[in-house]
């Protein structure tokens, strides 16, 4: 399974890898969603999760290190 540092860039992936794959009838109801990502790069995290959630299983992972303090 592929992994990413951003939401946006497995959409990106997900538009190229596994979009094309979508039964037509899917394809015409995330048309204006990808219009909005591919042409006017105005796509909300919100809409790109719900996308996701509806079509793959994804997990996504959040990594919280602690920074060394400097004195």
């Amino acid at each position: 399974m592929p992994q990413f540092n951003d939401l946006k860039a497995a959409f990106a992936w997900w538009l190229e890898n596994e979009y094309p794959k979508l039964p037509t009838e899917d394809k015409k109801n995330l048309k204006y969603a990808k219009y909005d990502f591919v042409k006017r790069n105005l796509i909300s995290q919100d809409r790109i999760l719900v996308i996701l959630e509806k079509y793959t299983d994804f997990e996504l992972k959040i990594e919280i290190k602690e920074r060394k303090r400097q004195i």
